[in-house]
């Protein structure tokens, strides 16, 4: 169910960045925006996102949408940390889990993805 939930919200955020490109100079290609969604409050985890500047902004809305709280600052480095995935879904993503996340399975999550590299807290 977790893991459903981390999807689904994952799923939100891929939304929002394939939202309304086509309406924008930006192809929704390349790269230039970066910025971070903190869910830690709502799911304990944190997103770091890095795609091209209109789909950053997407990336924003979604995360508003979802209760999180947007920022140009990588994820905390916070002693609750379990550890973080890198990987690509569109855009490149940095997804770091702390105690308490709803994902109880985040390793396993993060091998969902074919680039998917997860380093642990401390690591």
């Amino acid at each position: 169910m977790a893991l459903h939930r981390t999807i689904a919200l994952l799923g939100v955020l891929v939304l929002a960045a394939c939202g309304s490109a086509g309406d924008d100079d930006d192809d929704g290609g390349g790269t230039g925006g970066y910025g971070t969604c903190d869910l830690r409050m709502e799911y304990g985890s944190c997103i770091e996102a890095t795609g091209s500047p209109r789909s950053i902004v997407d990336q924003k809305a979604g995360c508003l949408d979802a209760g999180g709280l947007w920022s140009t600052s990588p994820c905390p480095a916070a002693d609750d940390s379990i550890g973080c995935c890198t990987y690509t879904f569109g855009n490149s993503f940095r997804e770091c889990f702390y105690d308490g996340a709803t994902n109880t399975d985040p390793v396993g999550y993060c091998a969902m993805f074919d680039d998917g590299v997860w380093t642990p807290a401390g690591g």
